[in-house]
């Protein structure tokens, strides 16, 4: 299986004169063909995660520049709630893709039994467990168990743990990460929540705008991002509550103790706590 990849090239797009997103944006994001990928996006709220996401899936056209995928194959999305059709008994809708016009052709019934057993879904297939009364975190595993009965190379989640406790979540980032593994995927995760992507991601795409600018991103491995956070909001994403940001050209006594020396020229400094 060749390497999974999506390419920007050149792209502008936003919501009109005065919501310029992207301006020439070029990014590559792409997995090894042995090994599936997860790919945290972060950043603050409206700054263009879901919008790149959208970009990517088709839903949105670019005003200028290219988006595609190599090889050109399915993307398949879960979003922050399970979309799960109540009528349907837990097995019809992990098999529902079958009845696709697009998606059809790729489903697989020969892989049902093993999304069924791991993602330990069994016992609510087996029970004939009404998919109206499944739990948020089963909700999202019938979700990922839909996706390994198909051939797609891409997988984009947005938020997708904004509604599971911590418990569930850890249940489902597992579970996520072996999907990808096993049919070696490009996923794409956005996330407000650094521990989903310390916990889960291979990489993290931070993507930070300036007030009048287009979107700039910065790629790294979560190691890398810990300890030397590429922005501002990356630095409150990974360390907040342990650091605090200072106005240089506040109150005096709000100032750095001594032997904090800011650069020439900064307006703000960060203090932050070490704490592993």
């Amino acid at each position: 299986m060749p390497d999974a990849a999506l390419h920007f090239s050149g792209v502008t797009f936003g919501f009109g004169k005065d919501r310029l997103l992207f301006q020439d944006f070029t990014c590559t994001l792409k997995n090894d063909a042995s090994a599936g990928k997860i790919i945290a996006l972060m950043g603050p709220s409206g700054v263009g995660k879901t919008t790149f996401c959208d970009l990517a899936l088709g839903t949105y056209r670019p005003q200028s520049g290219t988006i595609s995928l190599s090889p050109a194959a399915n993307f398949a999305v879960i979003p922050q709630r399970g979309v799960l059709f109540n009528e349907l008994s837990v097995r019809d809708n992990i098999t529902c893709l079958q009845h696709s016009q697009n998606l059809g052709t790729s489903f697989r019934e020969a892989r049902v039994q093993h999304a069924v057993e791991s993602l330990n879904l069994g016992r609510v297939v087996q029970n004939n467990t009404r998919t109206a009364a499944l739990s948020g975190g089963e909700a999202q595993r019938v979700m990922l168990a839909r996706i390994q009965t198909i051939d797609c190379n891409f997988l984009v989640l947005d938020e997708p743990c904004s509604f599971l406790d911590n418990r569930v979540k850890d249940s489902f980032l597992k579970a996520l990460r072996t999907t990808v593994d096993e049919q070696r995927l490009l996923a794409l995760m956005v996330t407000h929540v650094w521990e989903e992507a310390r916990h889960v991601a291979d990489e993290v795409v931070f993507f930070h705008q300036t007030p009048g600018q287009p979107v700039m991103v910065h790629k790294m491995t979560p190691d890398a991002a810990f300890r030397r956070p590429p922005t501002l909001d990356a630095m409150f994403a990974i360390h907040w509550p342990d650091c605090r940001l200072i106005d240089l050209q506040g109150p005096a006594d709000a100032q750095p103790r001594s032997g904090v020396i800011p650069p020439p020229g900064a307006r703000y400094v960060v203090i932050a706590r070490e704490n592993g």
